[in-house]
């Protein structure tokens, strides 16, 4: 059974991951190990420059306990900096050297091959989109920035989104199952009427978490600076092959997600990898994580960029700590059955949603909201456990 720890400040609980029952026979040697670590490295919160540090420590903590073959870490700090908090240029610089200066310090002192992966710069906000001709909202998530779906749409919204200023794609829900007719029912089922991309710079909502105002956006982003000891990757979704004929080989490997962090703040040689299938653009969060892991398209996947929330919320029937998920990627990098794996970052959710490794240790955040530092303690590899 997979379990998941929250410690918060020291008090711990244990739950079941599919279910969010308690669990009062604990009988896992790892949880009860990884019990006696989180004490050591409380998560500062989302805004503070300290969890750079601390994803770093964490993952030092996992590996010096579980030597992990793949271990993914994930920096989402300075984008949730950058977007909540108005910076000066001077303070722009001081974080990304902060980011670099952290990576450097957990290959330092590892011994693991990098991917490091810089997932896009921030820019200013050009302007909010006008939905004002629309016959309903369109709706967003904050798992992707540059993407809105159109539900219960009238005759009418089909003419008046062809004529939407800043709207660089627009695709009706039948015609990207024609398009991709492998696609899983359950990823068509979850479709709005129409998917939008937005052209870069233009937002279809201004207002963050908790009514914030976003102070910044990420580039949407056709290519990513990538830095390797290992071979180059040409197109995000090669990233997996790479790692995974590393490990074959013996080696221990590091994929390094970078939010936040475009070409002027990378602060490595790197060179560019393509970062889009067609016209869908692998958007800075779920979709690029989700694209190193597991080496999919898009639409190979359980859920679109943009669902109904209001519809698939998950609050009680599965995985109640996944956001709306109530399946989990099986094929992923993770999952390497001979290999043991692990997963570190301040992206709540991301981390375990994506990688499914034995391991992952994130923070507990909603809506910039901290409570605690999140711990997944993965089923046995080999059987079949989602959905």
């Amino acid at each position: 059974m997979a379990k998941i720890m929250l410690d918060v400040g020291g008090w711990q609980t244990v739950v079941d991951f599919a279910t969010g029952d308690p669990v009062d026979d604990l009988n896992d040697p790892i949880m009860e190990d990884i019990k006696q670590i989180t004490p050591s490295i409380p998560y500062p919160g989302d805004t503070e420059p300290g969890a750079i540090d601390w994803t770093v420590d964490a993952a030092l903590a996992v590996c010096d306990y579980y030597n992990p073959d793949f271990i993914m870490l994930a920096f989402a700090t300075q984008q949730l900096i950058k977007i909540n908090q108005h910076l000066t240029p001077e303070e722009s610089v001081a974080i990304n050297e902060r980011i670099f200066r952290q990576v450097s310090r957990f290959l330092e002192n590892t011994d693991y091959q990098p991917m490091i992966i810089g997932m896009g710069g921030m820019q200013d906000i050009k302007s909010v989109i006008d939905q004002s001709q629309l016959s309903t909202r369109l709706i967003t998530s904050m798992c992707a920035y540059h993407y809105a779906g159109l539900f219960m749409s009238s005759a009418s919204d089909a003419e008046t989104i062809k004529n939407m200023e800043h709207i660089e794609y627009v695709i009706s829900k039948e015609e990207l199952r024609a398009s991709y007719p492998d696609m899983r029912e359950t990823y068509y089922r979850m479709l709005p009427d129409f998917l939008l991309m937005s052209s870069d710079g233009y937002v279809f909502n201004e207002i963050g978490n908790r009514g914030i105002v976003h102070k910044k956006t990420p580039q949407l982003m056709r290519e990513l600076p990538v830095y390797t000891t290992l071979d180059r990757p040409q197109h995000i979704l090669e990233v997996r092959g790479i790692l995974e004929h590393a490990m074959d080989k013996g080696k221990k490997v590091a994929l390094i997600m970078l939010e936040g962090t475009g070409t002027d703040d990378f602060k490595l040689p790197f060179t560019m990898m393509d970062n889009q299938t067609e016209w869908f653009v692998y958007d800075q969060g779920l979709s690029q994580y989700l694209a190193a892991a597991t080496g999919k398209k898009f639409y190979e996947y359980d859920y679109p960029p943009v669902v109904n929330s209001a519809a698939y919320l998950n609050t009680s029937e599965k995985y109640p700590f996944s956001q709306h998920f109530t399946f989990l990627p099986e094929d992923t990098i993770g999952r390497r059955p001979d290999k043991r794996t692990a997963a570190v970052g301040t992206r709540s959710g991301f981390i375990h949603e994506t990688t499914m490794a034995d391991i992952c240790v994130e923070c507990h955040s909603r809506q910039l909201s901290m409570s605690g530092v999140f711990v997944l303690v993965n089923d046995p590899k080999g059987e079949k456990r989602w959905g």
